[in-house]
């Protein structure tokens, strides 16, 4: 085989794989953005907390020290005579405290009267601090505004640092209110730095560097007395502390700067990176060991690859290829009849539904974490979601020579308001589960109200005779990404995704899943949700009577097909832009018996329907579509008063879509990829509510 031969047999499938590992990295790198900005925010907090704490530390240290002062200034205003000893006596008690004073000083008529200590402050007595060239203006600041002022810290002679807190003293006379008697002078304390510096920084958290830096009295910015100024270039975190007559301002920032990684980065990188390049692999060998498909299927991956920003619209951008794939291949299983031929195409539906489960389960956990998925309650019968859940999974269990067995307790409700979809998607995944991990013997699904517990309570009980868990196992058991032992991933697959993800949707729904195992005897899952008893069932198939205006009532016939042409003499207008989902659609239209016409554009429909508007009874509506989109090109035709039904068929996936769908002028809502059944019988059930709403107005017109 010549190397340009060899070259061109690889590429497509070289390709596909590439996509499939950049767009499972892309999910990994979603993961890992979001666990990091919820570290950094963790983060943030603790260090806001703890500056909090450090604030009411150093604004309790600075009080109880100026509580001193102030107390001093009471008793000199009552006593503005204080003699040498008893002033002696009063620093004597307060010195005994220990509480970081390291002198008192008295400044009558703002000359220096008394120190205390005197040892070695000698020096300062008989000084006129109001005429010294450093302190007198400070001291004038505290006479004119008549409040304490807290300066500092200052250099001291003596050696090391200090705040000096100055009150003024009015003397107090019986027949005077406090505070407006004669001026007497100025009570000033000097508090240690160290001291309390220590305060604040006790207990303080080695990784967190802070600074802390105060206003003087003069109003300006002072120095850091604590840490540096440097800390501001580092994003820090900051907040206030009151002090008298001004306030500090203290910083905060952890020691190895803010997280640009978290603890689970390098887990994400390699089991993300793993995973997409396992099935990166799988993808390549399913495409090369299948010649008659890979044009197809790289036709579908090239659809994906031209979407531009597939970062910040993922799901539609993996459901578009699935519709192709998934739904050619179950056209090509139909039409051929090589056993082997067969068996291949089968491998590409069952692995393209596993990865689609997977981008599935990969999105679910990321919308519950971010709180954006929500539970639908609607009416519904528990009886008849255990029958579709035995016809799909009773095939299944025979496949493995089990016996499947499923029962209802008689005391259950005909129907129940709960979210079917969330509840089933719960029992199929548990099911799945007990059937991969028993390899003989029964399974049984069961379900039956509980009566005992504060609020009616459904449970389904799912049991098996499988291989059973260890109740350190259990304890794994709904952690995202795990399974319960190691070796589970290689011998039965899957990611670990599903239980995690089923446990989250039962607290959705106001119950949990519980567990119970022996190893080596099978295991018990019991699924409990909330029970609410309704009676509210709209059904599409249902005939609408109305009465018209003599009281009697008119029954509607509805529209209805034949069994294998269930569409026939529908004309249907299809915008879809991608050309093989044109193919795809149009093929299942036209083999149902309508007439299609197929536009790439909402603009293009929009000028069909100015012009054919009354010769079609249904529009498909893609919603992402070049020049003018489905959203907009909905509300213009429903602003021009068509009012046959519009159906979106769109790959967007999130909680919000459908609504957006609904909103812009859409009657229904599906999702890529295409399930035929649900899709024809979707368009059957539009076709009748429209029937059944013209001939309801012809009714009353003619009657009235």
């Amino acid at each position: 085989m010549r190397p340009s031969n060899t070259l061109r047999e690889h590429f497509g499938p070289a390709a596909a794989g590439a996509v499939t590992f950049l767009l499972l990295a892309a999910v990994v790198y979603v993961i890992h953005t979001q666990e990091l900005l919820r570290h950094q925010q963790h983060v943030y907090t603790q260090t806001v907390q703890q500056l909090s704490t450090i604030r009411a530390r150093a604004e309790s240290s600075i009080n109880k020290r100026i509580a001193m002062t102030a107390g001093l200034r009471a008793l000199i205003a009552s006593n503005p005579d204080i003699t040498e000893e008893e002033f002696k006596k009063l620093g004597d008690a307060l010195f005994s405290e220990g509480a970081g004073i390291r002198s008192i000083t008295l400044n009558k008529n703002n000359i220096v009267t008394d120190v205390y200590p005197r040892e070695g402050n000698e020096v300062t007595l008989g000084l006129n601090f109001s005429q010294h060239p450093e302190q007198g203006p400070a001291l004038r600041k505290v006479i004119e505004s008549g409040k304490a002022w807290l300066a500092g810290p200052i250099f001291l002679v003596q050696g090391g640092e200090a705040f000096i807190h100055r009150v003024p003293v009015f003397e107090l006379h019986e027949d005077a209110e406090p505070g407006i008697g004669p001026y007497w002078g100025i009570v000033s304390t000097l508090i240690e730095k160290q001291t309390i510096v220590e305060e604040i920084t006790d207990g303080i958290d080695p990784e967190m560097e802070i600074a802390i830096c105060g206003l003087d009295s003069s109003d300006h910015i002072g120095r850091y007395f604590i840490g540096s100024s440097d800390i501001e270039q580092r994003a820090p975190c900051s907040q206030d502390i009151s002090v008298p007559n001004g306030q500090w301002k203290i910083s905060g920032v952890p020691k190895s700067g803010w997280p640009q990684t978290t603890p689970l980065t390098i887990p994400l990188i390699i089991g993300g990176g793993g995973i997409s390049l396992l099935c990166a692999i799988l993808v390549y060998l399913i495409v090369l060991s299948h010649n008659d498909y890979r044009i197809a299927c790289g036709q579908a991956l090239a659809a994906s690859r031209a979407k531009s920003e597939f970062l910040a619209n993922m799901s539609h951008e993996i459901r578009t290829p699935m519709t192709a794939i998934l739904g050619y291949t179950e056209i090509l299983n139909e039409s051929i009849s090589d056993p082997q031929a067969r068996e291949s195409i089968e491998i590409i539906q069952r692995n393209g539904s596993h990865l689609l489960d997977l981008i599935n389960d990969i999105l679910d956990l990321s919308k519950i974490e971010a709180r954006e998925m929500k539970a639908e309650m609607i009416s519904c019968s528990p009886r008849d979601m255990l029958r579709d859940i035995d016809m799909v999974m009773r095939n299944r269990a025979a496949q493995k020579n089990l016996t499947f067995e499923t029962s209802i307790d008689p005391s259950i409700p005909d129907l129940i308001s709960t979210d079917p979809t969330r509840l089933k998607q719960i029992l199929i995944n548990l099911v799945s589960n007990a059937i991969k991990f028993t390899q003989e013997g029964t399974v049984r699904l069961s379900a039956c109200v509980l009566k005992d517990t504060s609020r009616p309570t459904l449970e389904f009980t799912i049991s098996d005779t499988g291989i059973g868990m260890t109740s350190e196992q259990i304890s794994r058991l709904f952690k995202p990404f795990t399974q319960a032992d190691t070796s589970t991933t290689r011998k039965f697959g899957g990611t670990g995704l599903g239980l995690c993800i089923s446990k989250r949707l039962a607290e959705m729904l106001g119950g949990t899943i519980l567990v119970e195992s022996t190893q080596g005897e099978g295991s018990t899952f019991r699924v409990q949700v909330t029970l609410m008893a309704s009676c509210d069932v709209f059904d599409l198939n249902a005939a609408a009577p109305t009465e018209n205006c003599s009281g009697s009532t008119v029954i509607l016939p509805t529209f209805t097909g034949t069994p294998d042409k269930p569409l026939i003499g529908q004309r249907i207008l299809l915008a879809e832009d991608g050309h093989d989902n044109q193919r795809l659609i149009s093929f299942l239209l036209k083999k149902a018996g309508a007439e299609v016409s197929i536009v790439e554009n909402g603009q293009e429909a929009i000028d069909l329907m100015s012009s054919e508007c009354s010769s079609f009874d249904f529009i498909i509506m893609d919603m992402q579509m070049p020049v003018l989109d489905g959203y907009k090109a909905a509300s213009a035709l429903r602003a021009m008063g068509i009012t046959q039904p519009i159906l979106a068929l769109t790959a967007h996936a999130m909680s919000d879509d459908e609504q957006k769908c609904l909103s812009a002028g859409c009657d229904a809502y599906l999702t890529k990829p295409i399930h035929r059944q649900k899709f024809l019988k979707s368009i059957t059930k539009l076709l009748n509510r429209s029937k059944n709403s013209i001939k309801v107005e012809m009714s009353l017109s003619s009657t009235c």
